[in-house]
């Protein structure tokens, strides 16, 4: 079990990420911003002190691949105040110049060693939203344009366009707000739904306080599946644990909401403000992730832990599968 003085200590940890867009006249630059601000468990700030920071930029989702990996030695201002520049550190892994930014989708996790020991710590996770556009136009090779080859056969038609979506990102149905869409290879359309309010949870993050289920439960996608292996897990009932809450909950005549994973809860997050702005038109409806709150997912992260996601501090870390002090949001897919 991971000792909880240090899990303390990251969660008082306070970071925030700026990608900073821009051109060089002559150069092509080989980094991005980013700045934290770092304290302790009692949240005084830590002003003044050297402190090594391990960042790994994963390909495609949180617990992708790592690309790059680099630390930085830096010391905190008299505020606690950090500055980095991604790109510019001591080399763990990879090449930062190498990554193909507009190939998929990058997470950045961050770790710290604050006794310069090498003993990193988990910190969390937060999902690269802008990749400057330098960088992008670096690894996307020339603007010139070639010879115009021959012409190729004609092949079969593929799946409708995005405009012509049924549902869009906003629209109140389903029994909630629909703030994801997309199309399976059939060309068949599917989308996620929130759900207008949220429930109150009483008890901790399983059925069974403090013990793990297992890669059933871990995946990073399909918060369904974790939610019925946390169902299944031997014990007691537990109707008030997060997963029970959302998959007993029957909702404006729908009966299959559940809890979200680790990236359906980016994905609301990503889209909070469309579905935030309908929901404060809807009398009695809650507003989708506030600052003041955490939220639970269904993917666990270890054999004692779970992902929890926080809104405008460190993104996805992990929390005690005992804990009881975080929020609920159902989500449903159709």
């Amino acid at each position: 079990m991971k000792n909880t003085k240090s899990l303390k200590l990251i969660k008082s940890i306070t970071f925030f990420l700026f990608i900073v867009p821009f051109l060089a006249v002559s150069q092509v630059p080989e980094s991005f911003k980013y700045q934290a601000v770092v304290r302790n468990v009692s949240g005084t700030l830590i002003a003044n002190q050297n402190v090594t920071i391990k960042s790994s930029i994963l390909s495609s989702d949180v617990n992708g691949t790592v690309v790059y990996a680099e630390t930085q030695n830096v010391t905190t201002t008299e505020f606690g105040l950090i500055h980095l520049n991604i790109g510019q550190g001591t080399v763990v892994q990879g090449s930062f110049s190498a990554i193909p930014w507009g190939d998929t989708s990058y997470f950045l996790k961050t770790e710290f060693d604050l006794n310069g020991n090498g003993n990193f710590q988990f910190i969390g996770v937060t999902q690269l939203l802008a990749v400057p556009y330098a960088l992008y136009a670096k690894t996307s090779g020339s603007s010139t344009p070639g010879p115009a080859g021959p012409q190729g056969p004609i092949g079969p038609a593929g799946p409708p366009c995005l405009g012509d979506y049924t549902h869009f990102i906003g629209e109140e149905f389903g029994g909630g707000i629909v703030f994801h869409v997309y199309r399976d290879a059939a060309g068949n359309e599917h989308g996620l739904i929130v759900s207008k309010y949220e429930p109150p949870m009483m008890a901790n993050w399983g059925k069974v306080n403090n013990l793990g289920i297992g890669v059933t439960a871990r995946s990073t996608w399909n918060g369904m599946a974790n939610s019925l292996a946390i169902q299944l897990q031997p014990g007691p009932p537990n109707s008030t644990c997060p997963a029970m809450v959302c998959l007993q909950l029957v909702e404006e005549g729908f009966n299959d909401w559940y809890l979200p994973s680790t990236t359906e809860i980016l994905l609301l997050a990503n889209n909070r403000f469309t579905v935030n702005k309908v929901l404060s038109q809807l009398p009695n409806s809650v507003e989708v992730m506030p600052y003041e709150k955490i939220y639970f997912t269904s993917t666990e992260y270890s054999s004692d832990q779970c992902f929890y996601y926080t809104p405008f501090e460190i993104g996805l870390g992990p929390k005690s599968l005992g804990s009881s002090d975080g929020s609920i949001r159902p989500i449903r897919s159709f």
